[in-house]
C-alpha cells in the first residue's frame, strides 16, 4: 500500500503489523502532518467481530485524553471496504525494542521507573473511565524521542459495563507472559489486571528477563498460577529498595493484594519518581510500609490452610473418636467423621484457592472460607443429631437400631447356651477351638450370661448322655427348653479356599427362628481369634450391651494365648476334665502350655485339676504361681479368681480371698465358682451365717455336689441340723448319684 493515497492520507512507508492490524506510516494531505494509520488486516474485514473490536480500540482509545495514550484522530474506510484508525505519529522505539538492547544497554532503574510512571498515568485514566486495556506489554508501549511512554492498542480493551465485551465468558486474552492470573484463569479481570501486565513490563525493564517463563505456553501459565518470580534486586542489586516493593507488588497473585493507581497510589508513585531522579536512591516518606508486601492471611498459604485443616482434623477426629469411647457410640460415627473430613480436604481446598483469588475482599457468592467451615461444622452437628438419635432408638427398642434386650425379646443378663460349632474343615479340632474362644470371649460380657460347661454336663447326666456329648443346635435347644433358657448361640466354621468363614446365629430356644445371624472370615488360621473376637463383640453388641463395655473388654489373643494349637489342647483339656478323666486333662494342659509358655488360663486350670485331683501338690502349687505371674493375660473375672486361688492355696491370705471372690460377685453375683468358694472360706472361718448366704446361692445358680456340701457345712456350723438333712435329702432327690450317699445325715 505505500505510495497509495486513502481518503486524505498518502501512505509513505510500512511500520509494522499484527494479527488485530497492520500499521503504516502516512502524511495528512489536509493538515500536512505525519500521522500512523492502522488498518484492519484483510482477511478479517468481513468478520463482524474482528470489525467491531477494530471499532471499539478507536472509540476506547479517543474516549481517552492522556499525554500517555496516544491520540487518536479519526476512523475510516477504504473504497474496498477495509477499516483503519488514524492516530497520531510518534518519532521513537517501541519499548519491546527498547529491551531487546538491554544486554548492550540496560535501562537504568530511575529511566525504568519514569517510563512506568507514564504508563500508569494512562492507566490511571483509562481505568477512571471505565476502561480496562487487558493487553499492557512492551510492544504497545511506545517511547517517543524524549523518552515519554505512549500505550497503544486498546484492540483488547474492555469499555466499562455500559458497552459490550467482544470476549466469550472464560476466554484468555492477552500475551501469556504479561496475563495476571485472573487473566489465565479465563476470569472476569479489572483494573488488577493492567497493574500486574505493568508488573511484568516494569520487572523486565529493570532485569531484561521476564518474570514468569517456560518452554511452552503451558508451563508460562502454570508459572504464572503457582510460581513465585525472583525478587527483581536479586537480579539487578542496582534496583533501588522501594522499586522492588513497588514491583512486587504489582505482581501479587490475589488481586486485592496489588498496588492500587488510584489517586493515593499514583501520587506515592511520583514522590517515588522524584526521590529516585534526585538521588538515585529512593526513600518516599512512609516508604517503608507504602512499598511493603501485605501481610497475607494465613488461609492464604495452602500449606498453611492444609496444615491446619490437618490438625484440625485431628483434634475433632479425637473428640469424635473419644465421644465414641466415652458413650458407647457405634464404630460408623468414626468412620462417618473421617469420610466427612475427607470430602471437606477438597472444599477448604478450593474455598481457599478462592479466598486467595478475591484476596482481602472475600471470595464472593456462597462457596468460600467462610461457608466451607461453616458447612463442615453443620455435617459435625448434623452426625452428632443422627448419633444422638441412633442412640436413643437403640436404647427405646425402636426401628432397626434396637437390640434384642431394649426390644423386650430378651432380659438383661439373660441364660445363653452355647452349642458346639459345626466344623465342615480339614481340622475336627477347629469347631472346638472357636466354639471355647467365643465362651471366653463371651464370659466378658455384662448383657449375657453363658450356662457353664459344668451346668451343661450335668442336664446332659439327667439326660442319660455322657458328659462330653458334643452339643449340636437340636441338642441345645433342647437343653435350653428343659432348663428355661430363652436362645441358643449356634455357629459354623467352613472353608473358603485358603480362608475360613465363620457364622453365628442366636437362636430362639422355642421356634428356632433366628433371632441374630453374623459373619466373620478369616484370611489364614493365624487370624481365627481376631475374627472370632470380632464375632463375639458383634453378638454382644446386638444383644444389647454397650460398645463401650465390649470395647473396654480385653482382646481374645491377650486373655488367651494367640496360639491356636495350644487354645486347640486347652479345650480338650476342659472336656476331659468336665467328664472326669484328670490324667488326660492333666496331659493336655502340659501339651498346651508347652506350646505357649504364658497361657495364664491354662496355667490356671492345670493349678485347679492338680487340686483336685490330689495328684501332685508341688506342680499344683508351681502351676498357681506362674497363673498369678501372667495374670494380666486374664479377663477380668478369671484375674481375680486367679488371685483367690493363689492366695488361698500358695500364699495363704485369707482376706486377699475373700476380696477378690467379693469383687467377682460385684461383676457377677450368680458367679458359681466365687460362691462356692466363698461359702468354703467363710466356713473355714466359723463365719457361717455369711457362709450359708453365700452358699444357698450357689446352689440355685448350680446343682453341683459341691455347692451342696459346703452349704450343709455352714448350716452344720450354726447347729441347724434340719437345714443340713433338708439340704441333703434336695441334692439326692434332684441329681442323685454317688455323692448323695456322703450326704445323708
Amino acid at each position: 500500500m505505500v505510495g497509495q493515497k486513502v481518503s486524505h492520507y498518502e501512505i509513505t512507508e510500512r511500520l509494522g503489523g499484527g494479527g488485530m492490524g497492520i500499521v503504516y506510516k502516512a502524511v495528512d494531505l489536509k493538515l500536512q502532518r505525519q500521522v500512523a494509520l492502522k488498518f484492519l488486516p484483510s482477511h478479517l474485514s468481513a468478520d463482524r467481530t474482528a470489525k467491531a473490536r477494530f471499532i471499539q480500540e478507536a472509540r476506547a482509545a479517543s474516549a481517552l485524553e492522556d499525554d500517555n495514550i496516544c491520540t487518536i484522530h479519526e476512523i475510516g474506510e477504504t473504497s474496498d471496504g477495509r477499516l483503519f484508525i488514524a492516530m497520531a505519529y510518534y518519532d521513537g522505539e517501541t519499548l519491546k525494542s527498547r529491551i531487546e538492547r538491554w544486554d548492550d544497554d540496560p535501562i537504568s532503574p530511575r529511566d525504568a521507573l519514569s517510563i512506568a510512571v507514564n504508563i500508569a498515568e494512562g492507566l490511571h485514566a483509562a481505568h477512571s473511565r471505565g476502561i480496562v486495556h487487558r493487553d499492557i506489554k512492551p510492544a504497545n508501549v511506545m517511547l517517543t524521542e524524549r523518552m515519554r511512554a505512549k500505550i497503544l492498542d486498546f484492540g483488547l480493551a474492555k469499555l466499562g459495563t455500559s458497552m459490550a465485551d467482544l470476549t466469550k465468558a472464560g476466554s484468555t486474552l492477552g500475551t501469556t507472559s504479561y496475563m495476571s492470573p485472573e487473566q489465565a484463569r479465563g476470569e472476569e479481570v479489572g483494573p488488577e489486571a493492567d497493574v500486574w501486565s505493568l508488573g511484568v513490563v516494569l520487572y523486565e525493564m529493570l532485569s531484561g528477563l521476564k518474570p514468569f517463563t517456560g518452554d511452552y505456553e503451558q508451563a508460562v501459565t502454570y508459572a504464572i498460577l503457582n510460581e513465585e518470580p525472583r525478587g527483581v534486586s536479586e537480579v539487578n542489586p542496582d534496583v533501588p529498595p522501594d522499586l522492588a516493593g513497588f514491583t512486587a507488588r504489582c505482581l501479587e497473585k490475589e488481586r486485592s493484594r496489588r498496588w492500587k493507581l488510584d489517586e493515593a497510589g499514583m501520587e506515592t508513585l511520583r514522590q517515588l519518581r522524584e526521590s529516585l531522579s534526585g538521588s538515585g536512591v529512593s526513600r518516599v516518606s512512609g516508604s517503608s510500609s507504602a512499598f511493603a508486601p501485605i501481610p497475607k492471611a494465613w488461609y492464604h498459604s495452602p500449606a498453611k490452610l492444609v496444615g491446619v485443616f490437618a490438625a484440625s482434623a485431628v483434634v475433632v477426629l479425637g473428640l469424635v473418636y473419644a465421644a465414641m469411647i466415652q458413650f458407647g457410640l457405634p464404630d460408623w460415627v468414626f468412620v462417618a467423621g473421617v469420610v466427612l473430613m475427607g470430602i471437606g480436604l477438597p472444599i477448604i481446598v478450593f474455598a481457599g484457592q478462592r479466598e486467595r483469588r478475591a484476596g482481602g475482599a472475600g471470595a464472593s457468592g456462597f462457596f468460600n472460607l467462610r461457608n466451607a467451615v461453616y458447612g463442615g461444622l453443620a455435617a459435625f452437628m448434623a452426625l452428632g443429631a443422627f448419633s444422638t438419635g441412633y442412640m436413643v432408638m437403640r436404647a427405646a427398642g425402636i426401628g432397626p437400631a434396637a437390640t434384642l434386650v431394649s426390644a423386650g425379646v430378651l432380659d438383661s443378663e439373660e441364660q445363653i447356651i452355647l452349642a458346639d460349632f459345626d466344623n465342615t474343615t480339614n481340622d475336627p479340632a477347629l469347631g472346638q477351638s472357636i466354639t471355647d474362644l467365643l465362651r471366653i470371649d463371651l464370659n466378658q460380657s455384662n448383657i449375657l450370661s453363658l450356662t457353664q460347661p459344668p451346668t451343661v454336663a450335668a442336664v446332659l447326666g439327667r439326660m442319660g448322655l455322657p458328659a462330653d456329648t458334643l452339643v449340636s443346635r437340636p441338642l441345645a435347644r433342647e437343653i435350653a427348653q428343659r432348663e428355661g433358657v430363652k436362645a441358643v448361640l449356634v455357629g459354623e466354621v467352613s472353608p473358603v479356599g485358603t480362608s475360613f468363614a465363620i457364622t453365628a446365629e442366636l437362636i430362639s430356644a422355642e421356634d428356632g427362628r433366628t433371632l441374630v445371624a453374623l459373619r466373620e472370615t478369616a484370611d489364614n488360621e493365624g487370624e481365627i481369634i481376631k475374627a472370632v473376637d470380632r464375632l463375639s463383640a458383634g453378638v454382644r453388641e446386638q444383644i444389647g450391651e454397650s460398645l463401650k463395655t465390649i470395647r473396654s473388654s480385653a482382646p481374645l489373643d491377650r486373655v488367651s494365648t494367640t496360639s491356636l494349637a495350644a487354645l486347640k489342647k486347652y479345650g480338650q483339656a476342659e472336656r476331659a476334665e468336665t467328664a472326669g478323666d484328670w490324667d488326660r486333662a492333666i496331659r493336655l494342659l502340659r501339651e498346651s502350655i508347652a506350646l505357649d509358655s504364658t497361657f495364664a488360663m491354662a496355667y490356671r486350670k492345670l493349678a485347679v485339676v492338680l487340686g483336685n485331683s490330689l495328684s501332685d501338690n508341688a506342680g499344683q502349687l508351681a502351676a498357681a504361681k506362674k497363673a498369678f505371674e501372667y495374670r494380666e493375660r486374664l479377663p477380668e473375672k478369671e484375674r481375680l479368681q486367679t488371685m483367690a486361688y493363689y492366695y488361698f492355696s500358695a500364699e495363704y491370705q485369707p482376706d486377699r480371698v475373700e476380696s477378690a471372690y467379693r469383687e467377682i460377685l460385684e461383676l457377677d453375683p450368680d458367679d458359681r465358682i466365687a460362691l462356692n468358694n466363698l461359702t468354703l472360706l467363710l466356713n473355714r472361718q466359723e463365719r457361717y451365717d455369711e457362709a450359708l448366704s453365700f452358699g444357698l446361692r450357689s446352689i440355685e445358680t448350680n446343682d453341683h455336689w459341691t455347692h451342696y456340701a459346703v452349704s450343709i457345712g455352714a448350716a452344720i456350723g450354726l447347729d441347724s441340723l434340719d437345714l443340713a438333712r433338708q439340704l441333703a435329702e434336695e441334692y439326692a432327690e434332684r441329681v442323685g448319684g454317688p455323692h448323695a450317699i456322703r450326704m445323708q445325715i
